[in-house]
């Protein structure tokens, strides 16, 4: 008796969507990191590289250049987002309409 692979296979498993707050965390999270590692990080390594000079005492820019990072990142994966959903909903109306022709 000869095995057939293909016979032998099961059906694929339908792929589940992720769900939307998973992705909307994931991606706050790299931002998080991301704009961390630009705000204190990199600070850091420039004043220690003496490229900057280092701040008055209690003026430290380092959690505004945080926050400014973080929103920035929030805004822009937002709307690559938006985008790329709203890009995917024209071509789908499009198939729509040519399956129907």
């Amino acid at each position: 008796m000869e095995l057939n692979p293909v016979d032998d296979a099961s059906p694929p498993a339908a792929q589940a969507r992720p769900k939307t707050g998973a992705v909307v965390g994931a991606l706050a999270g790299a931002a998080l990191i991301a704009s961390y590692l630009f705000a204190y990080c990199l600070i850091n390594a420039l004043v220690a590289a003496e490229v900057i000079s280092r701040w008055q005492p209690n003026h430290d820019p380092r959690p505004r250049f945080f926050v400014g990072a973080f929103v920035t990142m929030l805004g822009l994966f937002s709307g690559f987002a938006f985008l790329a959903r709203t890009m995917s909903r024209r071509q789908m109306t499009k198939i729509d309409e040519m399956e129907s022709d």
